[in-house]
C-alpha cells in the first residue's frame, strides 16, 4: 500500500471521508528532541507527500495540538495548547459551510474544554475545570462566551465521561465508590439512572448517534468483565454471555471505609477478603494506590487478588490526594510542590491498618522458592 506515514509521536488518527487527520513532529537528529507539531489531513491510497497541511505554528514549535471530529463528521475541531501562558485556543471548521476554512472558535481559555457533540445548532460541552466534579454546557456559535449549564455539578458524584447521542446522553460517574449511570436529553432532563455495588468498574456504551442499543461491561477486583445489551430508549438490558470463573465469587467482601491523614483530611479506602474473615492482625495485606496526574483509577478484575484473598490475605485500595477520585480540587492538592502529600496519604492509610489491627508487617517468600509464591 502506498499508505505508509512517518514522522508521527502521540497522534490521534481522527477519520472523516476517505481519510483521517494525524500529526507528525521533526527531529532533531536520531535521539534529539522532537518540536513542532504538524497536523495533517491523509486520504487513503495515497503518497504521504500529498497529505493536506491543515495546521502548524512554525513560530511557536513547542506548542501542541489534538483535534476530533463531530457531529457525524461535520466539524473538525482543533485545540491548541499554549503552555507559556496556559490558556488554550479552539479553530473548528464546519464543512457545510461555503468556506471550509479553519476559523477561531474559543480563544485564550484558562481550563480545559471537551466538546463533545453538536445539537441544536450549539456545541456540547464537558467540563471539569470550572468546578469539581464537572457539568456539561451548551455553547451557541453566535454567543461564544454566555454558556448555558444543561447538567449541573453534583457535590457528591465525579462526572468521568459524558456520551453523546442524537437526542440524549449517557453520563458515567464515581460517587464514593460506586458507579453511577445516568441518562439525560440535552436539555439536561434526567431519563433514567443505573447504581451499581461497591467498587465495580463499568465500561463501553459507545456507539453511533443513532444507535439504540449500545453495548457495556461490569467488573470488579474479583469478578471479570460481564458484557450486557442496553437499550438506551427502553432502558433495558440483558447479559450477553456468562463469564465462568473457577472460584466462589459470591465468597468475597468488599467493604468500605475511611481514614484520616496526618493532616486530618478523610481518605476512602476499600477492603476486600473472604466472607466471615475476621482480621486479628496476622492477615497478610496488600495496600495499593496511585495518586497522580488527577487518573481516577477504577477496580479491574485481578486473579493474583483472587488467589490472595483466597489465602487468607486482604487486599486494600487508598484514593490518596493527587489521584481524581474526588475532583480536580483533590488532585491539585498531591500535585507539584505539593507532591508529598500522596506519600504522606500513603503512609497514614497504612497506619490506619496497622493500627485498627487489620495487618502487620510480613516477610515474603524468597526468589528461590517460586512455589511458594501466589
Amino acid at each position: 500500500m502506498k499508505d505508509h506515514l512517518t514522522g508521527l509521536k502521540f497522534s490521534d488518527i481522527v477519520w472523516r471521508d476517505n481519510g483521517f487527520f494525524y500529526s507528525t513532529y521533526e527531529q532533531q537528529g536520531t535521539f534529539g528532541k522532537t518540536y513542532g507539531q504538524k497536523v495533517f489531513y491523509h486520504s487513503l491510497e495515497t503518497e504521504q507527500g500529498d497529505d493536506v497541511l491543515i495546521f502548524e505554528r512554525s513560530e511557536h514549535p513547542d506548542r501542541e495540538f489534538s483535534f476530533q471530529t463531530l457531529a457525524e463528521e461535520r466539524f473538525f475541531i482543533l485545540k491548541e495548547y499554549n503552555k507559556e501562558i496556559n490558556k488554550i485556543n479552539f479553530y473548528y471548521v464546519d464543512y457545510e459551510s461555503e468556506t471550509t476554512q479553519l476559523r477561531p472558535l474559543l480563544s485564550n481559555i484558562s481550563f480545559d474544554l471537551d466538546l463533545i457533540e453538536y445539537h441544536n445548532d450549539k456545541f456540547i460541552g464537558f467540563n471539569t475545570y470550572l468546578n469539581n466534579n464537572g457539568n456539561i454546557i451548551e455553547i451557541d456559535p453566535s454567543n461564544l462566551y454566555n454558556w448555558r449549564e444543561i447538567v449541573p455539578e453534583y457535590k457528591q458524584a465525579l462526572l468521568i465521561k459524558a456520551i453523546p447521542f442524537a437526542d440524549r446522553m449517557i453520563l458515567i460517574y464515581k460517587e464514593g465508590q460506586h458507579q453511577l449511570i445516568t441518562i439525560a436529553d440535552y436539555d439536561g432532563k434526567l431519563l433514567h439512572r443505573m447504581d451499581f455495588q461497591l467498587a465495580t468498574t463499568v465500561r463501553g456504551f459507545n456507539g453511533n448517534p443513532n444507535d439504540e442499543e449500545v453495548l457495556y461491561s461490569v467488573s470488579t477486583y474479583t469478578i471479570p468483565p460481564v458484557v450486557y445489551r442496553f437499550n438506551i430508549k427502553t432502558f433495558k438490558d440483558k447479559p450477553t454471555k456468562t463469564t465462568r470463573v473457577t472460584f466462589d465469587y459470591q465468597n468475597i467482601e468488599y467493604k468500605e471505609l475511611e481514614c484520616l491523614t496526618s493532616d486530618s483530611v478523610t481518605i476512602p479506602m476499600i477492603l476486600v477478603y473472604e466472607k466471615g474473615l475476621m482480621p486479628d492482625g496476622n492477615n497478610p495485606m496488600i495496600l495499593e494506590a496511585y495518586g497522580g496526574f488527577g487518573v481516577v483509577e477504577k477496580p479491574s478484575f485481578d486473579p493474583a487478588i483472587v488467589h490472595f484473598i483466597h489465602e487468607g490475605g486482604i487486599y486494600a485500595f487508598a484514593s490518596i490526594r493527587g489521584g481524581g477520585e474526588k475532583g480536580i480540587d483533590w488532585a491539585k492538592q498531591g500535585k507539584g510542590n505539593h507532591k508529598q502529600t500522596s506519600f504522606d496519604d500513603f503512609i497514614s492509610a497504612a497506619e490506619f491498618l496497622i493500627e485498627k489491627n487489620i495487618q502487620i508487617p510480613i516477610s515474603w517468600p524468597s526468589r528461590e522458592s517460586p512455589t511458594e509464591v501466589w
